[in-house]
């Protein structure tokens, strides 16, 4: 390179002018180093003008090694490898690009102001349906406080009633048991009673001579007890019967019903619900509405839609704010690839100053004998809300390229 082969040399910092002959000699002239840029004597860096392009620098290991590096062929300067001049070819692409990307981002500005338009539009609803659900809390707390202190009242007369019949279902096991017991008792005394009849018989018996030809006759069989007229003799299971009565008596008492009572409950459990259906309301609100959706909210019109991606074996699913699915196209469940966790600080895609440009979605199903799934969302400028591509860099741990007109940004 004719720089470094002039008589003077001015490093690159200009703090000094140096002979032509210090150039290379292995030893660092320049506070910069730049006076050394094929040897290892300053820890260099070489720098490429590479005119008509953008400048760069290499490590000095890199000059002079048989490669191009420097567009402009200046790495190469002492020609060991003949190096063409591609500055201009590379500024040519480079321009290219940049109009495309300013062609993109103009249009996905265009695109942009009617999804901010319907993401105020939809904020804004949000914040009305709060405010509305916030008056509509004390009015069904208070239906639900009266309902609470109706149900109590008829619930305190169902228990007096239940009560009563326990009271009389109790007299009468009371009463059962009574009788039960005297039975018992009169049973035991008959029997006593019969008992010493038949010994008196027996001792009578033994003193009176056996009459004559009664020899070898059997004696006559016992006359079966006598049953009064108008009884029934007792019956197998009789007792059994009497325990089903009990249980019977019991039942009534414990399952007893005040028709009031059960439509109380009924109004209670109904007004229940709709408070508790105007709290869990208020919660998902307040919660989504302390998200972040980019300086002038314009991710928010996102936290309803859904953005798809077929690919040859499955769908991709995103639901921004909210997760990631993947499906198979050939029948099968879901697969969940994370739920929303928030945003991650990043330039990637960045059309202007938002940092709002990474999402995160983590907890998503576990993979066999590996991690749960989790998916990072790269949002780059773009006209209309589409994925551009999926990937899984490592195992289960997926990256997800999507345009939208949202990430498109003023310089």
């Amino acid at each position: 390179m004719a720089r470094y082969q002039q008589a003077t040399f001015e490093c690159n910092d200009h703090s000094k002018t140096i002979s032509g002959d210090f150039v290379n000699d292995d030893y660092c002239d320049c506070p910069d180093g730049s006076d050394e840029p094929a040897t290892s004597a300053c820890s260099y860096k070489f720098y490429c003008t590479n005119a008509g392009h953008i400048a760069e620098e290499l490590p000095s290991s890199r000059v002079n090694d048989g490669i191009c590096d420097c567009c402009d062929g200046t790495d190469e300067y002492l020609q060991y490898t003949k190096c063409e001049n591609t500055c201009a070819t590379l500024a040519k692409v480079k321009q290219a690009e940049a109009e495309k990307k300013e062609a993109i981002r103009q249009a996905g500005l265009k695109a942009k102001a009617s999804v901010l338009a319907k993401a105020h539009a939809e904020l804004a609803a949000k914040k009305a349906e709060l405010e509305n659900l916030n008056q509509l809390k004390p009015e069904r707390e208070q239906a639900l406080n009266a309902a609470r202190d109706e149900k109590e009242a008829k619930e305190a007369v169902e228990q007096e009633e239940k009560d009563k019949l326990k009271a009389i279902a109790d007299q009468k096991k009371k009463e059962r048991e009574e009788r039960e017991a005297q039975a018992k008792e009169d049973a035991a005394h008959e029997e006593q009673a019969k008992l010493e009849e038949e010994a008196q018989a027996g001792a009578e018996g033994q003193q009176e001579q056996q009459p004559e030809g009664t020899e070898g006759e059997t004696p006559p069989a016992e006359d079966a007890p006598e049953v009064p007229e108008g009884e029934e003799p007792p019956q197998d299971g009789e007792g059994e019967g009497e325990e089903k009565k009990e249980e019977d008596e019991d039942s009534v008492w414990q399952n007893y019903k005040n028709d009031e009572a059960e439509a109380a409950r009924d109004v209670f459990h109904e007004k229940q619900t709709k408070f508790d259906e105007v709290n869990d309301q208020i919660r998902e609100l307040e919660k989504l509405l302390e998200g972040e959706f980019g300086p002038d909210n314009e991710f928010f019109y996102l936290t309803t839609a859904c953005i798809e991606m077929d690919t040859r074996e499955y769908k991709y699913k995103l639901c921004p704010f909210r997760d990631v699915q993947q499906i198979p196209l050939n029948g099968g469940g879901e697969t969940s690839m994370g739920r929303y966790s928030g945003w991650k600080k990043s330039d990637y895609g960045n059309y202007g100053s938002t940092e709002l440009t990474t999402q995160e979605y983590k907890d998503g199903q576990g993979c066999w004998q590996g991690p749960d799934r989790s998916t990072t969302v790269y949002f780059k400028c773009g006209v209309e809300d589409r994925v551009l591509s999926v990937d899984e860099p490592s195992r289960c741990e997926y990256t997800m390229e999507v345009e939208s007109p949202a990430a498109c940004q003023n310089q």
